[in-house]
C-alpha cells in the first residue's frame, strides 16, 4: 500500500471498531495489551510515513429502544495499533 493511500484513509476523529483479541500498545501502560470484548475506537493522530495509528477507546451507551445512542471517551488512555487492523464504525440509528 502506497503512503499516499494511507494517509488519505486514516483521519482524525473517524470511528473505527477492533475485534477481541487484536493487540494494541497502551501509552499508559507501556505494554502491550489485548481485550476480551470488541471495542469502538476514534482516532486521535496518525503516524506518518506507517500505517500506525494512535486511539481513544469509545463506550457506546444508550443503545436500547426509545434512546438515542451516543459515544463517549472511555478513560485517559491513548493506543497505539495498525490501521489494517481496524473496521469502519458508525454510531446505530435511535429504534423509536
Amino acid at each position: 500500500m502506497k503512503m499516499e493511500q494511507i494517509q488519505t484513509k486514516n483521519k482524525i476523529g473517524e470511528l473505527r471498531f477492533i475485534f477481541a483479541g487484536t493487540k494494541v500498545w497502551s501509552i499508559c501502560n507501556q505494554c502491550t495489551i489485548s481485550f476480551d470484548e470488541d471495542k469502538i475506537i476514534k482516532i486521535k493522530h496518525t503516524g506518518y510515513p506507517s500505517n500506525i495509528i494512535f486511539v481513544e477507546p469509545m463506550q457506546l451507551l444508550f443503545n436500547l429502544p426509545g434512546h438515542i445512542p451516543t459515544l463517549i471517551g472511555r478513560g485517559t488512555d491513548e493506543w497505539s495499533l495498525n490501521y489494517s487492523d481496524t473496521l469502519p464504525y458508525t454510531i446505530p440509528e435511535p429504534n423509536f
